[in-house]
């Protein structure tokens, strides 16, 4: 979607095309995206000459004779073309004939992009300009940490989004933004600090500039003109660059979703406020996930074991009682979980494994965050936890090791140490590999012996910084 920096450059280009000149026939193709009636936007507009080409955020506006201003937002994948022709194309929403002869042209391969016709005097009350908040280029620190005072616990990335707030920023430049201040993009709005504020603003200015005189972003269909491509693409530090290093720390960025959005961040270098590090270690059985672990520890991280927790939630009567009314009586002997039992019952009946999991997942979440609401800001902890996808605990990981391991050598392995190797690794048959891979940003390859994992790792020497 252009954003400031590519909606200015388009400003920019389109001016010299339509100032002084007068438009002598419209043809609207389709309806739907002239937002103010195509019965009253043509007529008024016959005759009229462009004064001059402006913007408020990501809105063009073209200022006519007679106080009139059309209002424009390319949305998605807008695009203005100046044509010698007035062929319809495909896609093509709008056509002014000017008096230059030539045909100015806005198509719309997605259709999402608006148009409208307004007096100059409506444009802050009727037209949707009027919703806008002010650009960083003019919005204080103050005004910026009041607002986001107000935004609570709403993620800083999406509340960076909202267009009422501070205007022009989008996906790509608030990802930038947040790297460059320092941010992490789910720290919670409210928690912004004046300083923080101040950061963003002067950062956000920065970018955006940079941006426009490079002509913005051409990331997928974004270009200024035909033929045309922005530069900033190439100087962008890390939208678009999932797994690669981070450029301060070396850290393979993560890709991650914040309100509906992709957003790419350093975890290290754009830590949550009071919470520490939080890596996870996620995989089959039989990995290599506790070799892995242990090492992380014996390196300075604070170990938690999401099955060590769970052991320690089947000590509560209250949770054994609802095992109990989840898999029946014999789920439990003597006061204690029948291990042989469960694992049988989950293994043959995956509605039972559902609802067990619906029930334990909440209650192994908020004793992990217990335990890590302990921890200073400047901790770094290794979680274990072999099913990661779908346990909750994704939330309060910041970034993901997931290790997996051949199952000929699994088997190998298990066999020397004098185990049942076909029982185990039938409970990998239904690991969730593909969802759990989703989340990871590096993934280990364990061949063993265990040296040759501890030495993969040691490799990682940025998670030891």
């Amino acid at each position: 979607m252009p954003e400031l920096p590519e909606v200015e450059t388009v400003r920019r280009i389109l001016e010299p095309i339509v100032v002084g000149k007068r438009i002598e026939e419209i043809k609207i193709y389709r309806e739907k995206n002239v937002i103010t009636g195509d019965s009253s936007f043509i007529a008024p507009l016959l005759g009229k000459k462009f004064l001059s080409v402006g913007r408020v955020g990501k809105f063009l506006i073209f200022h006519l004779e007679d106080e009139l201003a059309i209002v424009s937002h390319l949305r998605m994948e807008g695009k203005y073309f100046e044509r010698e022709t007035d062929v319809e194309e495909k896609h093509d929403i709008i056509s002014f004939k000017l008096s230059s002869k030539r045909y100015l042209v806005y198509n719309d391969v997605r259709k999402f992009g608006i148009i409208g016709l307004y007096k100059e005097k409506d444009l802050l009350t009727l037209s949707p300009v009027g919703k806008v908040g002010k650009e960083p280029f003019y919005l204080s620190k103050e005004e910026l940490f009041d607002s986001l005072k107000r935004k609570r616990k709403e993620p800083l990335k999406t509340a960076l989004l909202d267009q009422t707030m501070i205007a022009g920023l989008g996906n790509i430049y608030v990802d930038e933004t947040l790297f460059a201040a320092s941010l992490n993009p789910l720290e919670e709005a409210s928690n912004v600090t004046l300083d923080d504020a101040s950061r963003i603003i002067e950062e956000s200015k920065r970018i955006l500039q940079e941006a426009i005189d490079l002509g913005g972003s051409t990331i997928k269909s974004y270009h200024p003109k035909e033929g045309v491509n922005g530069e900033m693409q190439n100087e962008l530090k890390v939208y678009g660059h999932k797994r690669k290093p981070c450029p301060r720390c070396g850290l393979p960025l993560r890709k991650i979703t914040v309100g509906g959005r992709g957003t790419t961040y350093c975890p290290l270098c754009q830590r949550k406020k009071g919470k520490p590090f939080v890596l996870g270690i996620t995989g089959p059985i039989h990995s290599g996930k506790s070799v892995a672990s242990l090492f992380f520890k014996e390196k300075g991280y604070i170990y938690i074991s999401s099955d060590d927790e769970i052991h320690n939630l089947y000590k509560d009567e209250e949770v054994l009682e609802e095992v109990k009314t989840i898999l029946g009586p014999n789920a439990v002997k003597n006061g204690k979980i029948d291990s042989a039992f469960l694992r049988k019952a989950l293994g043959e009946d995956e509605k039972n494994n559902e609802s067990l999991k619906a029930y334990l997942y909440p209650k192994l979440k908020e004793a992990i965050e217990k335990k890590l609401s302990l921890l200073k800001e400047d901790d770094k902890v290794v979680l274990e936890v072999p099913l990661l996808a779908g346990s909750g605990l994704e939330d309060l990981i910041d970034y993901v090791i997931i290790i997996v391991s051949d199952v000929e050598k699994q088997k190998e392995r298990l066999l020397l140490e004098g185990r049942d190797a076909d029982a185990l690794l039938k409970l990998n048959e239904n690991y969730p590999l593909k969802e759990n891979e989703k989340l990871a940003s590096i993934k280990i390859i364990n061949a063993y012996p265990e040296v040759e994992l501890t030495s993969q790792i040691a490799k990682l020497s940025f998670l030891f910084q």
